[in-house]
């Protein structure tokens, strides 16, 4: 390899630590800005590989674009083209982020922690004008809160909560791996981030994050415990994540309106009355959605005709079609829009990637898989557009993590 060659890949490797920042940042603030550095991305890899950029990417990045074929080829079979376009272009980042990964220089590995790090500081001063936000006003928050309505936040609260969660377990890794950007005392730094994110998280009280977080850490936990047969740590660190939940409970107001609604919430669907109220609401809108897919079971209604299939089933149950919302459950959304065999290829996609990467060698992406493998349960996560940039970012990072370490 020549001089000029190594000259000119640095360079390449400095404008893809820039549009990674701006990506990162436009995450929580524009949409419009995260579809701009998406692009820059991609037009960075074509003008740094030229006449040698290659639609044939390795497997790992190949099986990443699945979701996003899937969603596409529904045009196929869908009658309402306009909602099928809308859903499909939330998931182009499924196809632009892999191709751009597979013709850009490898990340190093400093630059893959850096750019964690930098999210978990990104994560961490957001946190400062939702608090503000709260406490400006805590009697009419707190009013809000014992409704059902979420802390404001900078995007999508679920979404946000998960955001915050993957913060706090890469700043947890990060140390435990004693990654440093440039001084010793910013392992103090990163325990202090992660208690304190911790803390944020459960003031946040969006029980998606909180659940998603304790589950994600448990597994976490018991993996690398059990690789190393420390078994007694293994107990006593279970022990206090059983303990903190109800810890947090008790010193947190934020969390205690939002157990009570829960309650109440449950005590109303239960009866019947679910109509309306936040989790109500998004327990039906999973049983019509798996109602529509026991009706379409093989190849799903088309994601194009998916909201006009479950308006059915609000105006049969409601008549009307005002509380309507897709299923707040990704894995059932993608069975009623794409069926089963839609199913298999989009999940497919999502987590093969897992299957070729050490866990050890590479403990932030496997947090990335596990804590979204649960998160689909409870959210349709990628139903949103700044969801997909997070995810499909730090997943293709964690591909190229992989591969740089020779494990892909």
């Amino acid at each position: 390899m020549n001089f000029d060659y190594i000259m000119k890949e640095e360079i390449v490797r400095k404008w893809m630590m820039f549009m990674a920042l701006g990506l990162m940042i436009s995450i929580l603030y524009s949409v419009y800005t995260l579809s701009i550095f998406m692009i820059l991305l991609l037009s960075l890899s074509i003008l740094y590989k030229k006449k040698h950029f290659s639609l044939s990417m390795h497997r790992s990045y190949a099986f990443s674009t699945l979701p996003f074929v899937v969603i596409f080829m529904g045009f196929l079979y869908s009658n309402d083209i306009n909602e099928w376009y809308g859903i499909s272009k939330l998931f182009i980042p499924f196809l632009i982020l892999p191709l751009a990964f597979s013709n850009l220089p490898s990340w190093k590995p400093n630059n893959y922690f850096l750019l964690h790090y930098i999210f978990s500081l990104i994560i961490f001063f957001s946190a400062f004008p939702v608090l503000w936000s709260h406490f400006s006003d805590y009697e009419q928050s707190m009013e809000n809160l014992g409704m059902g309505q979420p802390l404001p936040t900078p995007v999508n609260h679920l979404k946000y909560s998960i955001f915050v969660a993957y913060a706090i377990l890469s700043l947890i890794i990060l140390a435990l791996n004693q990654y440093t950007y440039r001084y010793k005392w910013e392992r103090i730094l990163q325990w202090s981030l992660a208690v304190l994110l911790c803390i944020y998280l459960h003031i946040l009280a969006i029980r998606t994050g909180i659940a998603v977080f304790y589950i994600s850490l448990a597994i976490l936990i018991f993996i690398l415990s059990i690789h190393t047969k420390r078994y007694i740590q293994l107990f006593l660190l279970l022990l206090a994540l059983c303990i903190l939940p109800v810890l947090f409970y008790s010193l947190s107001p934020t969390l205690q309106k939002r157990v009570d609604y829960m309650i109440y919430d449950m005590e109303m669907y239960s009866i019947g009355k679910g109509e309306g109220y936040s989790d109500g609401s998004r327990w039906e809108s999973v049983a019509f959605g798996w109602k529509v897919f026991c009706r379409h079971p093989i190849m799903g209604t088309g994601i194009g005709d998916l909201r006009s299939r479950m308006e059915d089933e609000y105006l049969q149950r409601y008549g009307d079609t005002k509380n309507f919302l897709y299923p707040h459950n990704q894995y059932v959304l993608i069975l009623a829009g794409c069926g089963f065999i839609g199913f298999i290829f989009f999940f497919t996609g999502l987590f093969y990637p897992y299957t070729q990467a050490s866990f050890l060698q590479n403990p932030l992406f496997f947090s990335l898989g596990i804590m979204m493998a649960f998160a689909f349960l409870v959210d349709n996560i990628l139903l949103r557009s700044f969801s997909v940039g997070f995810y499909v970012f730090f997943l293709c990072l964690g591909i190229d993590h992989s591969r740089y370490k020779g494990e892909v």
